[in-house]
Parts: structure tokens; sequence; C-alpha cells
């Protein structure tokens, strides 16, 4: 059985044209660190809006 908990996710955009995405597990009461390089895509963003 999978139970689906809310999870915090942060997006943080660097100079490097590189995506950082932090999810926080309350579940296990852990922090998931992954990076996903989005060079190679030449994304430009200046602004950025929620």
């Amino acid at each position: 059985m999978i139970h689906e908990f809310i999870r915090l996710t942060i997006v943080v955009l660097s100079s490097d044209n590189c995506q950082t995405k932090k999810k926080q597990l309350s579940d296990e009461s852990s922090t998931t660190v992954r990076r996903i390089n989005l060079c190679m895509m030449n994304i430009k963003s200046s602004h950025i809006t929620n």
C-alpha cells in the first residue's frame, strides 16, 4: 500500500541555468536533494513568478 503525503518542494534556479529541487519528506523525516541540470535545454527565464 502506498500512501501519499504532502511534500514540501523548493525550486531554486542558479545562474548556471541549473535547477535544484529540494524535497522534504515528512513521513520519513528526511530531506532528499536532487539536482537537475537544465543547461542543455537553454532555458532563458529572466523573471519567474509563482
